[in-house]
């Protein structure tokens, strides 16, 4: 079982936007290496050719973008196209689950016809909320990460099931932020949380890891 994971940096950027989905997409290419997987890390800059490469190699059978994305292609580092209709043929029979704004309703729809089996995605906008520290809230992090949580418990888990874990963790921690009085967080996650998708075979398997121990996440609320 191989994955590809592609994480792109845009370096220049306003927001860090790039930068901290690429550090939760490491939480990601590690855990997956604890559980035993072969990973295909594209991470900071690299182009269309390259991914192209990774996801040409038979053994692939998931790809996992955390980056930009508009509605009918996924962006590399540099705002470049790497992923359209041009070569969606290559996400013939594999997962794809991708953390980006836009993407699924169009670019989704069109893996989906090239083969892909299943699609977990973003039709819409992706927020995140950042605290005084320009750091992002973790309950972002957790909901948008919370697939990848579920493999690790080292059990047989279906997208569907991956695709609901996520919708449990987005609920979950927007009551935790409207408890602790963060009314703004919990709203900025709901609207992520409209947005997400799914698209194709929802009892199709993700690879099995071997389990896993997580980290576990400095679960405080900085004013």
């Amino acid at each position: 079982m191989t994955i590809v994971i592609s994480r792109p940096i845009d370096y220049n950027e306003i927001k860090p936007a790039t930068k901290i989905t690429n550090d939760w997409a490491q939480d990601i290419v590690d855990s997956m290496l604890c559980g035993g997987l072969t990973v295909y890390d594209l991470s900071g800059t690299f182009n269309r050719e390259q991914l192209e490469y990774c996801l040409s190699d038979p053994e692939v059978d998931t790809f996992i973008h955390y980056g930009h994305g508009v509605y009918d292609c996924l962006l590399g580092g540099n705002n470049e196209c790497i992923l359209d209709d041009f070569n969606s043929e290559l996400l013939k029979d594999k997962i794809v689950i991708s953390i980006n704004c836009d993407s699924a309703k169009g670019f989704g729809e069109d893996a989906i016809e090239a083969g892909a089996l299943a699609y977990i995605g973003y039709d819409e906008n992706v927020y995140i909320k950042y605290n005084k520290a320009k750091q992002p809230y973790v309950g972002f992090k957790e909901s948008n990460n919370a697939w990848n949580t579920l493999m690790c418990t080292g059990d047989c888990i279906t997208v569907g099931q991956a695709f609901n874990h996520m919708i449990k963790l987005y609920n979950d921690w927007k009551q935790t932020y409207m408890t602790n009085g963060y009314k703004d967080i919990a709203e900025c996650l709901d609207k992520s949380l409209q947005s997400l998708i799914i698209l194709g075979d929802e009892t199709v398997y993700l690879p099995v890891m071997s389990p896993v121990e997580l980290l576990e996440y400095n679960k405080v609320y900085p004013k």
